[in-house]
């Protein structure tokens, strides 16, 4: 099975090696052009995910209820 990102890549490949436009080549490979200039973001960390892996380490049997309680108390917003 071929994945987009491999697809991309023979996208790319054809343009940089043939002069053919962009709407042609991924109508050859199979890929929409949509899907070809799509560029995936991750969200920003937020500062909260450093809080639940501290308090998971001091507190290993507590259960994320428990600790969505402790975050809260301390002014997170979760």
């Amino acid at each position: 099975m071929v994945t987009t990102r491999q697809r991309r890549q023979v996208v790319s490949h054809l343009l940089a090696a043939y002069s053919v436009s962009a709407r042609r080549a991924c109508r050859l490979v199979g890929l929409a052009r949509s899907r070809w200039q799509y560029c995936w973001r991750r969200p920003p960390p937020s500062s909260c995910g450093n809080g639940w892996g501290a308090l998971a380490a001091e507190r290993p049997r507590w259960g994320y209820k428990r600790l969505h309680v402790l975050l809260r108390r301390e002014g997170y917003q979760v």
